[in-house]
């Protein structure tokens, strides 16, 4: 027997797009329960460029989610119903690849009709196809060319007009940098081995980072798995600006050090190495983001 959407979309799958859209399903607006898209793709280990390709499509379609839903509501004759939410994802996932990917146009147009299908909405099929052709046609700015500027830039309507309030001739450069990319960014164990030896063992493709003093940009990613240390605790995944508060904060040798909302744990982890002596509490009230401390 067929099972029914909401069934599919839990279905393990190799498939990058369609683990692309569950892993969206779990933490876009009205479907998460605190967990973060980093941590949500833990479950979907997907390697090589298909595991590229999947995080490629999710953190894309969370940073620029503001213009393309613009774009799709308005090619919609009716709002779509909110158990065809996987449907809304695969076409959302379907413009950030049109317009922001180097993948070929058709080969993304003929690729989400079948993707419906595989979502159990053959019905959408026609919709995919009819929605992506026509994108396919313009770019993102033509798309979005007579939006308000927040949108534009994929800001929260709150957020943009503290920014316009706090530094107004900064803030639509802020708002650009926050659409760029970030590199794939390490921690290095300070109680393990020095940043330089990690820049060796690494090899082609990394660098010091700019801002944090243990922070290593890697260009390309790679599979943690593959990284020489990670296995050991050596390296950690950490973005750069979530290093910077436990390098900035000073404690006394054997103080105690309270981490009052820990996880997934790499801040924990960070104060940990820099101040072993110290007495460490960490606290999270996510029974289930708890569980990511401790692997960590």
């Amino acid at each position: 027997m067929p099972l029914p959407m909401r069934q599919v979309i839990n279905v393990a799958t190799p498939d990058p797009r369609l683990s692309a859209v569950r892993a969206l399903n779990r933490v876009l607006p009205g479907k998460g329960d605190g967990e973060s898209l980093r941590e949500v793709l833990r479950d979907f280990p997907l390697q090589g460029s298909d595991g590229g390709q999947m995080r490629d499509i999710c953190f894309g379609v969370c940073r620029h989610l503001r213009p393309l839903n613009h774009w799709l509501n308005q090619q919609l004759s009716k709002p779509l119903k909110a158990s065809a939410q996987p449907v809304r994802l695969a076409l959302l996932a379907g413009l950030y690849e049109l317009w922001f990917s180097d993948r070929p146009a058709h080969a993304i147009v003929n690729a989400y009709p079948q993707l419906c299908r595989k979502l159990k909405a053959p019905w959408a099929a026609g919709l995919s196809n009819a929605v992506l052709r026509k994108a396919s046609q313009i770019t993102i700015e033509q798309a979005v060319a007579d939006a308000p500027a927040n949108i534009q830039l994929s800001l929260p309507d709150w957020l943009f007009k503290r920014w316009q309030k706090d530094w107004p001739d900064d803030a639509d450069a802020m708002a650009r940098a926050n659409l760029q990319t970030p590199p794939f960014t390490l921690r290095v164990n300070r109680q393990q081995q020095q940043r330089a030896d990690a820049l060796t063992a690494l090899g082609e493709g990394a660098r010091a980072g700019s801002v944090a003093p243990y922070s290593i940009y890697l260009q390309p990613a790679r599979p943690v798995f593959q990284l020489p240390g990670f296995e050991q605790g050596a390296l950690s995944v950490q973005d750069e600006a979530a290093q910077l508060p436990a390098e900035l904060l000073q404690a006394p040798a054997n103080g105690r050090i309270l981490d009052a909302c820990a996880a997934p744990g790499g801040k924990t982890g960070q104060l940990r190495e820099k101040f072993p002596a110290t007495d460490l509490t960490a606290l999270e009230l996510e029974g289930k983001r708890l569980a990511r401390i401790r692997e960590n």
